[in-house]
């Protein structure tokens, strides 16, 4: 009798697996949001779950959905990108070219399974449905038993970042645990622009991986956007408005020190993308001042000035990327590495001397310096 409830139970386990969670994983990656649903849970990480016929046609959903999502965030534009040892970029190339695309391998893993089963058993608690109560002391079948996640390939990353970005847009709120899963990712944590638990370097060391690197021109816009919709909310109170400027000072430093540490300023693109967004309208800055007065005005001067001062850091980059162009040019153009080039191109192509000269006054401003 047991041998049998246990049949019983697996055979649901598989049904529900087939006729419910794998028409959602569709769903996951198409431009459709997400809706609650009232089913059973998924359980993590347990082979008897899913036949062979349905893992198949996850690992077809995975490769079909994260080459779709690449396309929309970017993939189609035609980009110069640098080529080691070269000194003329590749131009006007797509990320989806034949001849292109057939360079990039994208692997999955566990962690891209977790993600698309956390979500689903997301939305189904937040339908009302709930996992059985566990025996003290026993592992929760419903969660990745390891907290620590490791994203050894680089479809993982997209997949549990695609998931983040679907959950961030649901009309509903998720428990938190599902959202603190789904924002343990480098992409998403450099999307944040989130430095509380992991660093910049780490997260950006992870990124900058031969098997991930390559997907980050065509990903600038993307993040470009990403960045644009957490600033948004920083004024939302002294403590987001405090994070997302650490996070934004932290990041973008990094991303100077390592494209001159490796000599890749075409790594720079996205950042010249941001200050492009970021200061598309005049009188900007006396907005924010305005803002920034509300959220202050209860506070010390010594504490103003420290808010401030860390503001001004990610400001200051704005400036610094118009020097490292200045650097470039200055480079016989015989000397120049196809990085220097395509970094060239990227300035020139906003035209970005006016939003240096903003960015510099506004950092003085904010770092009380008189220019």
């Amino acid at each position: 009798m047991a041998t049998s409830s246990k049949s019983t139970g697996i055979k649901r386990e598989q049904e529900n697996a087939a006729f419910r969670f794998l028409p959602f994983t569709v769903d996951l990656f198409a431009r459709r949001g997400l809706r609650m649903k009232r089913a059973e849970l998924i359980k993590v990480r347990r082979p008897e779950t899913m036949t062979l016929e349905v893992v198949e046609a996850l690992e077809q959903v995975m490769s079909r959905g994260t080459l779709a999502f690449l396309c929309r965030a970017g993939g189609w534009r035609q980009l110069s990108r640098a080529k080691a040892g070269v000194e003329e970029p590749d131009r006007d190339a797509r990320l989806i070219d034949p001849r292109i695309w057939k360079d990039l391998k994208l692997e999955f893993g566990d962690p891209a399974v977790d993600a698309m089963i956390m979500t689903y058993n997301a939305i189904c608690e937040a339908g009302g449905q709930h996992a059985p109560v566990e025996k003290r002391g026993k592992r929760n079948k419903h969660y990745p038993s390891s907290r620590k996640l490791s994203f050894k390939k680089n479809g993982d990353i997209l997949v549990h970042h695609i998931a983040w970005m679907k959950v961030r847009e649901a009309p509903f709120k998720v428990n938190s645990h599902y959202w603190k899963f789904l924002t343990e990712n480098p992409l998403t944590r450099l999307a944040r622009l989130d430095v509380r638990e992991v660093s910049a370097e780490d997260t950006m060391r992870r990124l900058l991986r031969p098997d991930f690197e390559p997907l980050l021109p065509w990903l600038s816009a993307h993040l470009v956007r990403c960045w644009m919709r957490e600033l948004e909310t920083r004024w939302d109170s002294m403590e987001r408005f405090d994070r997302l400027n650490q996070g934004m000072a932290a990041y973008f430093e990094t991303f100077l020190q390592l494209s001159e540490r490796d000599e890749r300023r075409d790594l720079l693109r996205p950042l010249v993308g941001f200050f492009r967004a970021h200061l598309d309208a005049d009188g900007l800055e006396d907005q924010w001042e305005k803002e920034f007065n509300r959220l202050a005005r209860d506070l010390r001067f010594a504490d103003r000035d420290a808010y401030r001062r860390t503001w001004g850091r990610g400001v200051e980059v704005g400036w610094q990327l118009w020097q490292e162009y200045t650097e470039a040019r200055n480079i016989h153009p015989i000397d120049r590495e196809s990085p220097d080039r395509v970094y060239m191109e990227v300035i020139e192509g906003v035209p970005y001397e006016e939003l240096a000269w903003r960015a510099r006054a506004f950092a003085n401003q904010l770092n009380a310096v008189i220019s």
